[in-house]
């Protein structure tokens, strides 16, 4: 069974972290439900970033991903937030 492609836009950096989003509560509420939409609970999530230069396509492959703060002039306490993400190396590898 194919699972949907879904392009969830972050947007505005740490916002949520601030109690704003930048959808709005009909954006939360999107994101909240979505799970309930799918046709099965999917094994793993593959995440696509333009947050990466390089010269060839990257994949990451770890059993953990720490946060990467890449904006600026947002109050402290938004640097400050942790969420090391469960990654998967067999994963990547077939992504490779």
């Amino acid at each position: 069974m194919k699972m949907p492609c879904v392009y969830i836009n972050h947007g505005g950096g740490p916002l949520p972290l601030m109690g704003r989003y930048p959808g709005g509560e009909a954006g939360l509420d999107f994101l909240r439900n979505y799970i309930k939409t799918l046709p099965v609970r999917p094994k793993a999530i593959l995440m696509v970033t333009a947050h990466w230069e390089t010269a060839h396509p990257t994949v990451t492959g770890g059993v953990r991903h720490p946060l990467l703060f890449d904006y600026s002039g947002f109050p402290k306490e938004t640097h400050e937030y942790t969420h090391d993400a469960p990654g998967s190396p067999e994963l990547a590898q077939k992504v490779l």
